[in-house]
């Protein structure tokens, strides 16, 4: 009865309403900072979550640049190793020209995926790679003697595609080259 009374009376003034919702901010702030630092100064010695983490990952062999450059520059070296010594192993050119294609190096996979492509010219992942490579480095004369002009291998593409329209439009963009030099 006397919670009714309370909120009825409340309800009447709308200041009251905005102070007591002020008042009910300001005690959860306060309470919230006075947790937080009480935390922060705990007497067995841990200091919050942050710095428990910088701890755990000082005392710990996390990757830093440093040890993953390292591991990056020995994975490359294998790589590129196992290509040198094996060059007619498509398998083993593939992992170095896709290694070179995904650190942005696309201009030197280009003639290691040719290469694969002489070797065995059924295989559509490698067509693919160099169709897009070609286009990203506006090689519209190798697009168009090697793909635009071989209908099958297109379609093939188109269908091997994640993405068949992205297909489409470099071909329109052909037609476009091929119809300026005209």
């Amino acid at each position: 009865m006397m919670f009714s009374s309370i909120l009825s009376k409340i309800k009447k003034n709308k200041k009251g309403i905005a102070y007591i919702i002020f008042g009910l901010i300001l005690v959860s702030i306060y309470t919230y900072e006075s947790v937080i630092q009480g935390l922060n100064k705990r007497e067995d010695g841990w200091h919050g979550k942050d710095h428990a983490r910088s701890e755990f990952i000082k005392n710990s062999r996390w990757p830093s640049k440093a040890n993953l450059k390292h591991k990056i520059w020995l994975g490359f070296e294998e790589l590129k190793k196992n290509y040198l010594e094996r060059p007619s192993d498509t398998v083993a050119m593939k992992k170095y020209a896709d290694f070179l294609f995904e650190s942005h190096r696309g201009e030197y996979a280009i003639p290691i995926y040719e290469d694969i492509l002489e070797i065995n010219p059924l295989r559509k992942d490698i067509s693919l790679r160099l169709f897009k490579l070609y286009d990203n480095f506006y090689m519209h004369d190798k697009l168009i003697n090697r793909f635009f002009y071989n209908d099958s291998l297109l379609q093939d593409l188109r269908e091997y595609s994640k993405n068949p329209v992205a297909i489409d439009s470099i071909t329109l963009k052909l037609r476009y080259i091929i119809s300026q030099r005209e």
